[in-house]
């Protein structure tokens, strides 16, 4: 996924994995790693940013793809740059799926994201600089 980096973010809600505390994590692309944000999550706060959709109820992780504005604009300056930066983002959702799939896992996706309880979630702005575009609940092996 290098090729997303420079305009998306990953993170993740852990809600339920072995070895791993709850609470909201930076994915890191490059270096595969995760970092712990801030620690408990509360699964019904989490279910509001997804507007009511029950997935964070019993999901085991719920990851959050926002995309990052000014950095992809930075880096293509073009009037169509933003419709790739969707094209991407959704490539990046799809290898994720298809991931998953190939372990019989199924998820829930869902592009309906409450943006302000994402981003007030993930400390990030509300200024519009960056987006909560899928969120991706799932449990299994």
């Amino acid at each position: 996924m290098t090729n997303f980096a420079p305009a998306l973010d990953v993170y993740v809600l852990v809600f339920d994995v072995e070895g791993l505390g709850a609470g909201v994590y930076a994915y890191d692309i490059r270096n595969h790693t995760l970092t712990q944000k801030q620690g408990e999550l509360d699964r019904k706060e989490c279910r509001r940013v997804i507007v009511g959709q029950p997935a964070t109820e019993t999901a085991a992780v719920t990851l959050l793809y926002v995309l990052d504005v000014e950095r992809h604009q930075w880096r293509y300056r073009h009037p169509r740059a933003l419709r790739g930066m969707w094209i991407d983002t959704a490539k990046a959702v799809n290898e994720l799926l298809w991931e998953l799939s190939s372990r019989s896992i199924i998820p829930h996706i869902t592009p309906a994201l409450s943006d302000t309880r994402v981003l007030e979630l993930l400390d990030l702005p509300t200024d519009m600089t960056v987006h909560a575009a899928y969120a991706v609940s799932f449990s299994g092996e």
